[in-house]
């Protein structure tokens, strides 16, 4: 993920991605703030043939990420 945050097409993919939820948590639809920590959840699994495209990715809350990988979800 920071390798998102340093290059200007990274920055567009991940406008794109929070765009496309509607500025809000994927997870507790929340909306996102400046001072909110969040982080990037493939979809489909790396390791299960997803992609780094930014249809296979949503951006979370960096709590609700936590939570989905303890409880083995989405």
């Amino acid at each position: 993920m920071q390798r998102l945050k340093k290059s200007l097409s990274g920055n567009m993919k991940l406008w794109r991605i929070v765009e496309r939820q509607g500025y809000k948590c994927a997870v507790c639809e929340q909306p996102f703030y400046s001072e909110d920590e969040w982080d990037i959840h493939h979809i489909v699994r790396r390791v299960d043939g997803g992609s780094d495209q930014s249809s296979n990715l949503m951006m979370l809350h960096i709590n609700c990420h936590n939570m989905i990988h303890s409880n083995g979800c989405v």
